[in-house]
């Protein structure tokens, strides 16, 4: 008996851990699902976008061409103007490749969380390649990105994780609870 209840046990916390590492699976925005050359609509990726435009860089070239990681679509800030994002709720934002669309320069990425600054980051990025640079899964809301240099910057790979609402999470261990009742009434 005892050695059932430490196998029931043992797939207890494995499903545990799966549902849990599932709630926080991180989402890559490759821009490859849209079609044409137009602003990023808002609702995709569950983001308010404003100012993020798409095209299909491997046919457009240039730094477009050469920032792309994965074919054929990249993002870009229309006009070489501010561009930004955000979500209600908030999500955790890992990073994305960065290149300059026309001519190297600095990016200034800047983001917030309520209004309040989370990070603040200043960084080169090249018309040769894209770099991948990592805000760490900063917990923000809200994700400005400026140009410094007068040249647009493509953007690929965007990866975040969206923040669970409480309500899923308190559903989740409600049922994760009813199952360890259920396996304890019967060991018992």
């Amino acid at each position: 008996m005892t050695l059932r209840r430490g196998a029931l046990l043992a797939a207890f916390l494995l499903l545990t851990l799966a549902v849990a590492t599932n709630v926080a699976s991180a989402t890559v925005l490759t821009f490859d699902s849209l079609v044409g050359q137009a602003l990023v609509p808002n609702g995709y990726g569950g983001f308010t976008w404003n100012n993020m435009y798409y095209l299909n860089g491997v046919n457009y070239g240039a730094g477009y061409g050469n920032g792309v990681v994965s074919p054929p679509n990249v993002a870009y800030n229309g006009y070489a103007q501010d561009a930004s994002i955000s979500m209600a709720g908030g999500f955790n934002f890992d990073g994305a490749y960065f290149t300059a669309a026309w001519n190297d320069e600095n990016v200034e990425i800047i983001g917030t969380l309520g209004g309040n600054p989370v990070f603040d980051d200043t960084f080169a990025i090249y018309y040769a390649g894209p770099i991948w640079y990592s805000f760490g899964g900063a917990n923000v809301d809200y994700v400005v990105f400026k140009s410094l240099g007068g040249s647009q910057m493509a953007i690929d790979n965007l990866t975040y994780n969206s923040i669970p609402e409480p309500g899923t999470l308190m559903l989740v261990g409600t049922g994760l609870l009813g199952v360890l009742g259920t396996l304890r009434r019967r060991m018992l």
